[in-house]
């Protein structure tokens, strides 16, 4: 497991534990890991190596035209991208950003439906 999904689910188990012990007032178990998930997100960070592996994922995500999209995936993509933004890797964002429209037009072609959560990812990635 990578420091950043260590990092994650330690603070989601965190979380988890604080309302089982009826810590947050919380309606359901959805929630908390809701709002755990969003802390990792805020809290944890990628090392070198993390990020090694998240690349490579993230290529052969974008280069395997029949894997599906999820959120989880949008949110890595996102990552990546602006991991390249910050080392001044333009063209590479480009060719990124080109297959996941790819992808995005295949997906429709196939009459899937995207939520509001990774059409807002998308808005972003689209603004890196």
């Amino acid at each position: 497991m990578t420091s950043y999904n260590t990092c994650k689910s330690n603070i989601v188990s965190k979380i988890i534990t604080e309302f089982n012990e009826n810590k947050l007032k919380l309606k359901n178990k959805n929630q908390a890991l809701a709002i755990g998930l969003k802390m990792s997100e805020n809290k944890c960070s990628y090392n070198k190596e993390d990020v090694i592996k998240l690349l490579n994922k993230v290529k052969q995500d974008l280069n395997n035209i029949e894997k599906k999209i999820n959120l989880k995936n949008i949110k890595e993509k996102k990552v990546v991208m602006m991991i390249l933004k910050k080392k001044k890797k333009i063209k590479q964002i480009n060719i990124y950003k080109k297959l996941l429209i790819e992808k995005l037009i295949l997906f429709k072609k196939n009459n899937e439906i995207l939520s509001n959560n990774i059409w807002n990812e998308l808005k972003i990635i689209n603004n890196i």
